[in-house]
């Protein structure tokens, strides 16, 4: 019995655990697939789809802005052409559907990762908190911290 109540608790943990990784939010529909047909720089992309087509703007990082010359921003827009460009997304959603661009405000997923988590981790980007949408704020923080504390892309070059 001891054994059972053990492995139960685990479970629940890990369960637990993977949920605060990977939340699911406001709006989430991993059924339905964007094509991404253009990457605007590496924060902002656009995508065709049956209920959806236009540009995107993945909440929760800011990238250097390519339109500015900014350090870092080819690089940026580069490994966003290398990892989505002519592929299929799922968008999810936060709180706010559009920001004051017009852009639909989303989470990027792809090959079962998420876009803005792979930009901070590889350090293509800043954390940006823009709320209400902030679901997925600690992760995106931890993953730009570490890039910074570790010296990854633009932290790197640029600073």
């Amino acid at each position: 019995m001891k054994y059972f109540l053990l492995v139960a608790v685990l479970l629940l943990a890990v369960g637990g655990g993977l949920f605060f990784l990977n939340p699911r939010v406001v709006g989430e529909d991993l059924t339905v697939a964007y094509k991404v047909v253009r990457v605007v720089d590496g924060d902002t992309i656009v995508v065709v789809g049956e209920d959806y087509s236009g540009k995107v703007r993945v909440i929760g990082v800011d990238a250097p802005e390519v339109s500015g010359g900014e350090c870092y921003s080819g690089e940026a827009k580069a490994r966003v052409e290398g990892w989505i460009l002519g592929d299929y997304v799922n968008l999810v959603r936060d709180v706010d559907e559009f920001d004051d661009y017009g852009r639909l405000l989303a989470y990027v997923r792809f090959d079962g990762g998420d876009l803005g988590v792979r930009l901070a981790s590889g350090g293509f980007v800043r954390y940006m908190t823009v709320e209400p949408n902030t679901v997925m704020r600690d992760v995106l923080m931890s993953n730009v911290y570490s890039a910074k504390d570790d010296g990854r892309g633009l932290w790197d070059v640029c600073f």
